[in-house]
């Protein structure tokens, strides 16, 4: 079997995320304390927001699933649902994983890091 199960991915797209998200912030808003950070960075890396994000590439037009979270999906698409958005987000957490491991002559992580946080602009805005 393959270590690149979908479980894995988007456990490690998680950490790869949290760290775009604090390296942006650090890196922007140097001026902000600490615990304000840590809110801007809550904004960006929560479930609804990657779900956001997931949505705008498609990703949950595409997600195989067994019956009963298809049916999740399907019932639940575009409310806002908590069920749904922690699913469609972790696709994207997957995603992101996906990218920095697919090497791109060596440079994964900088094209994944920078993806988000084009992504993530609009939102601090």
């Amino acid at each position: 079997t393959s270590d690149l199960t979908y479980e894995r991915l988007e456990f490690l797209g998680d950490a790869y995320i949290e760290l775009f998200a604090s390296r942006l912030i650090y890196e922007s808003y140097s001026h902000l304390p600490a615990g304000r950070m840590s809110q801007v960075r809550e904004l960006l890396v929560k479930n609804e927001t990657l779900a956001e994000l997931s949505r705008r590439y498609g990703f949950d037009q595409n997600i195989a699933v067994g019956a009963e979270i298809g049916e999740l999906l399907r019932d639940s698409r575009g409310r806002g649902n908590k069920g749904y958005n922690k699913i469609v987000g972790d696709v994207f957490e997957a995603y992101v994983a996906a990218v920095v491991l697919s090497d791109f002559e060596g440079r994964g992580f900088e094209k994944a890091e920078g993806w988000c946080r084009d992504l993530w602009e609009a939102k601090l805005e």
